[in-house]
């Protein structure tokens, strides 16, 4: 029975300091909302700049998103379809405002689930891309 009692003890501290932890990243996540998202360091020439941010959120993808976030992976097209799912021309549709409509909710949530598991520096890279004028249009 004192076993039992242990055992349920470390149960609920366990699920008391996940929630804990749940709460922590809730709290970090909304600050950086608030704050701005890409802190750079000041840093020497030689040393790129990195992204400080963990999240990197879209509100809506146009094709200058998609395109960012493909260019920031650093794929092809047909690569980046085949990632997502989609077709060569559904992505391209979206990069070239072909289609009358941004991708619809079943992609941008493709999209988002693809951006929120990019490592950090295709993160930065991302946000470097979307705050690079474009120099085509």
């Amino acid at each position: 029975m004192a076993a039992f009692d242990q055992v349920a003890a470390l149960v609920r501290d366990f699920h008391e300091q996940r929630a804990s932890a749940r709460d922590r990243e809730r709290r970090q996540r909304a600050a950086r909302l608030i704050a701005p998202t890409v802190q750079v360091q000041p840093s020497a020439p030689a040393e790129p700049r990195r992204c400080q941010c963990e999240a990197v959120v879209v509100g809506r993808w146009t094709e200058r998103e998609v395109r960012a976030l493909r260019e920031a992976l650093r794929m092809t097209v047909h690569d980046f379809a085949q990632r997502l799912g989609a077709s060569d021309a559904a992505v391209s549709g979206w990069e070239h405002r072909r289609t009358p409509t941004p991708p619809k909710m079943a992609a941008q949530a493709v999209l988002d689930q693809t951006l929120a598991l990019a490592d950090t520096d295709t993160k930065a890279r991302f946000l470097l891309i979307l705050n690079t004028p474009d120099q085509h249009g």
